[in-house]
Formats: C-alpha cells, sequence, structure tokens
C-alpha cells in the first residue's frame, strides 16, 4: 500500500499571493476591454491621435474664415 501525498496546507501568505494575482489578471483582463471598447469607438465616431500644432489650428481657422467669405448676406 502506498501512502497518499501529504500536501501541507497553504500559508496565508500563498491565499493572498494567489488572491493577489487574481485580481491583477482581472484588472488586466477589464482594461484590455476597455482598451478594444475605445478603439471601437473611435473608429464609429472619429476623432484626433495626436495633439495639432499650432500652425495646423491657424491653418484650419484661416479655412474656415474663408468659407464665411463666400456666404450671402
Amino acid at each position: 500500500m502506498t501512502e497518499p501525498d501529504k500536501k501541507p496546507l497553504p500559508t496565508p501568505a500563498d491565499v493572498v499571493g494567489q488572491w493577489a494575482k487574481a485580481v491583477v489578471a482581472t484588472e488586466d483582463a477589464a482594461l484590455a476591454v476597455l482598451k478594444a471598447e475605445m478603439e471601437g469607438l473611435s473608429v464609429l465616431f472619429g476623432g484626433e491621435s495626436a495633439a495639432r500644432t499650432p500652425e495646423e489650428i491657424k491653418a484650419d481657422e484661416a479655412r474656415t474664415e474663408a468659407g464665411f467669405d463666400n456666404m450671402p448676406v
């Protein structure tokens, strides 16, 4: 007859360590879902990914103003 494997009970530190790993894995998964959701929304609604330079802003404003110059009164 063979003796059954006697595994020691986990210490509180082991239990807390496993719990912490589970919490981190859950947060990782939640952040991955949030990132995918935000990327999907940016495709649907558009948006700018980088900050614009002052020159780009001025050029945009000049195009808008030029469009107003041709409006009938």
